[in-house]
């Protein structure tokens, strides 16, 4: 016998060590249930948005909660929030007025019954409402696909999404959020009225239509992501879909007849608004650029700088028109192949119909109009995602990003210097960041900062759209002047604010006090006087009128 031969007869083919030990094994999870993916939603909405809560009263914060502009003072006066413009219900005239939002009014009161003036109790009530919406996509979606794992990973999507913090960490975008939560309510009723056939989830459905549409106009697109969901998901009955149909025509007509009635307006007018065929064009850029920050979110801002498009021919025009053609016929295409992919891509397109100026409004791009339309874009992802062999790694990767840059977004929201400054390092061009930094700046009393954003904020350059107000940053020009006892500076400033805003009592009373502190007794007066035409309840125009008089007098003996 050889030594080899005896070698392989003597080894044992049943080793009695346990080798099987030393195999790579995969890690077990615990099963995915709907608690244990609900849990993960708000787990993760409260750690990215757990920084919130150090964040000020800022921007329109200050007017809406911090003055109690959009506070009931009793709730005597809850009738006339429903008959009266948002904000309108306190005698104002600022342009808020021309949106009709009672739900919102109700929101902030009642945020201020809990917590008075400490903004971190708003901003709670702000995750508290996104983390909501979160929770009602992950279900919604699981009865549409009956897959857990693609429902979990939209909302999640959602949830992180950089675009979101222009609602979430800014009180008064709550709009967004409560009108988004009170759509999906209504879609969840409508998928368990077609289900079960019960009454009281067509109640429901249409109920929360109608609170949508009290939280914001934008609600007004629901009948049409209706028949969408018609055609992708689910044949309805004939008498169901009629019932629905004329119902929510039916409800949104009495709504715009209220809303009209309270508000006596169907938009804000800008220059570019004269204009159609170069609004149309540029919204065309806006819609790309909307893609564009879904895809990539980088370069948040709360205020863009458009260039204005004049010929279709121009190669971002060109290519934006392309962009938006083949997406469409994509839409059009899957509708046989893929109805959920058909679905998100009109669901994106269907939702920015209320911000792309059909309706004049002052802004052509806001981060804040992209919440709602950003759910087709997530429940996109997560479909192309789910396909995908690496679907945990990949998943895990963009939320990881997401949140990362989520985080740190929302520090740029803490306070104004910090946000506005982050807008102009985006969007140089921006008018309207440089105003509200110049008036950040001189609330602080950094009026050398202030006086050189403002300036920045007056330079014209028709290439770029802006709603900014000439009129107002002259006025806060003059009032920097005025404070530092420059009076021949803040006299200039003050008429060249009058030139854009004529029938300002503000800008009237100030030039009088600029007369006043010259001695120039009679220019005052006058001054006082026109104040008092265009505001007849300025009591400090008043009581300076009565004070020119008296020096008036006095230098006459």
């Amino acid at each position: 016998m050889s030594i080899s031969t005896f070698q392989l007869d003597t080894i044992d083919p049943t080793p009695p060590w346990p080798y099987n030990a030393f195999k790579m094994t995969r890690p077990k999870f615990p099963p995915l249930t709907s608690r244990l993916c609900i849990l993960i939603i708000i787990l993760l909405s409260v750690c990215i948005y757990i920084n919130t809560l150090k964040g000020e009263f800022i921007w329109h914060d200050k007017f809406f909660i911090a003055e109690k502009g959009a506070i009931l003072q009793s709730w005597k006066n809850l009738p006339t929030v429903f008959s009266s413009g948002f904000c309108n219900f306190k005698n104002t005239d600022i342009s808020q007025g021309i949106y009709y939002r009672p739900l919102v009014t109700l929101s902030y009161s009642l945020d201020y019954l809990l917590w008075k003036l400490r903004p971190a109790g708003y901003h709670l009530t702000n995750i508290f409402w996104h983390t909501l919406n979160g929770i009602m996509i992950f279900i919604i979606l699981l009865l549409l696909t009956k897959k857990r794992a693609l429902a979990l990973l939209a909302s999640m999507l959602f949830i992180s999404h950089p675009i979101q913090t222009a609602c979430v960490s800014y009180i008064t975008n709550r709009v967004d959020i409560l009108c988004l939560f009170f759509m999906l309510f209504s879609w969840y009723a409508f998928i368990k009225s077609n289900e079960t056939d019960r009454n009281i989830f067509t109640a429901l459905s249409l109920f929360s239509f109608v609170a949508a549409l009290l939280a914001k106009e934008a609600a007004i697109v629901l009948p049409l992501l209706f028949l969408l969901h018609i055609v992708c998901f689910k044949k309805i009955k004939k008498q169901k879909v009629i019932f629905y149909t004329t119902a929510m025509i039916f409800t949104s007509c009495a709504y715009l007849l209220i809303r009209y009635n309270a508000t006596r307006s169907l938009g804000v007018q800008s220059p570019l608004h004269e204009n159609k065929v170069a609004l149309a064009l540029t919204m065309l850029n806006v819609i790309t650029d909307n893609i564009r920050l879904l895809l990539w979110p980088s370069n948040l801002s709360t205020s863009d700088a458009f260039l204005i498009s004049r010929s279709i021919m121009e190669n971002y025009t060109f290519v934006s028109f392309m962009i938006i053609s083949a997406l469409i016929a994509i839409a059009i295409y899957y509708l046989k192949k893929d109805k959920l992919i058909s679905f998100c891509l009109f669901w994106f397109f269907i939702t920015l119909l209320p911000v792309l100026n059909i309706i004049p409004i002052l802004y052509l791009r806001a981060d804040h109009f992209l919440y709602i339309p950003s759910l087709g874009f997530c429940i996109l992802t997560a479909a192309i995602l789910h396909k995908n062999r690496a679907f945990l790694r990949h998943s895990l990767i963009i939320i990881l990003i997401f949140s990362i840059l989520t985080i740190s977004r929302n520090k740029d929201w803490q306070n104004e210097i910090s946000l506005f400054s982050k807008s102009i390092k985006s969007h140089p061009q921006a008018k309207e960041a440089h105003a509200c930094l110049g008036f950040a700046y001189h609330q602080k009393g950094l009026h050398e900062k202030a006086s050189h954003h403002y300036k920045k904020a007056l330079i014209s350059n028709p290439s770029y759209y802006s709603f900014s107000r000439p009129g107002r940053i002259l006025e806060n020009l003059a009032n920097i002047y005025y404070a530092g006892h420059l009076y021949k500076w803040a006299e200039k400033y003050y008429q060249m604010a009058l030139e854009f805003e004529p029938e300002d009592g503000n800008i009237h009373l100030g030039l009088g006090n600029v007369y006043y502190e010259q001695n120039q007794y009679q220019k005052a007066i006058d001054s006082y006087q026109a104040s008092l035409r265009y505001s007849p309840s300025n009591s400090s125009a008043h009581h300076n009128l009565s004070k020119a008089y008296e020096k008036q007098v006095g230098l006459k003996k």
